[in-house]
């Protein structure tokens, strides 16, 4: 497999989205998935496991907005979610990876001096509350773990691992920010 920013340039389906920035079919025939735009923050998540990932409604948004979170990503299917359109975001959900112990950890704010994520492979089940975003985003707790990482969005791609699993994270520099997470085995 290839790495998500690779994935992403050559994907079809970006060039889509990309180019339509305030609307879009909601699907697209033949073997593209679904195409999706945004007019504030949001994420998008590949699931390029064999096994589906599940949130079970468990996440924390600083936005009024609340929009719900996907509840499932099928296995080798993407989804994408719209947060908000206000200019600070603070966010933090999971997705427990079916089969396994583990779950999948996301943390992000959006802020007018910078944008910055963390990620974490953590024991399910996995917490999500304003407590436990504070504390996975204070980067200097954690700097010498492979399952867990803070970042800023203007350092580029990141890349967490536990076992054979592997996530790739990608946060866009904007105010409308685009946090793009890719999760695989090897």
């Amino acid at each position: 497999m290839t790495n998500l920013l690779d994935s992403v340039l050559t994907d079809p389906q970006y060039h889509f989205w990309n180019g339509s920035k305030t609307s879009g079919p909601s699907k697209v025939d033949g073997s593209f998935s679904e195409v999706f735009s945004f007019k504030g923050k949001g994420w998008y998540i590949v699931n390029c496991l064999s096994v589906r990932l599940s949130n079970r409604n468990s996440w924390y948004c600083s936005s009024e907005a609340n929009n719900p979170l996907p509840l499932e990503i099928l296995s080798l299917h993407r989804k994408s979610f719209f947060a908000s359109e206000e200019t600070n975001l603070e966010a933090i959900f999971s997705y427990e990876i079916i089969s396994t112990n583990l779950a999948l950890v996301i943390a992000l704010k959006v802020v007018s001096g910078g944008n910055s994520f963390a990620a974490a492979f953590v024991p399910i089940p996995a917490v999500t509350e304003k407590k436990e975003l504070e504390a996975l985003m204070d980067g200097n707790q954690w700097k010498s773990h492979d399952h867990k990482k803070f970042s800023n969005a203007n350092e580029g791609m990141q890349r967490i691992a536990i076992r054979n699993i592997r996530a790739e994270i990608l946060m866009t520099e904007e105010e409308k920010s685009l946090l793009k997470i890719r999760i695989f085995a090897v």
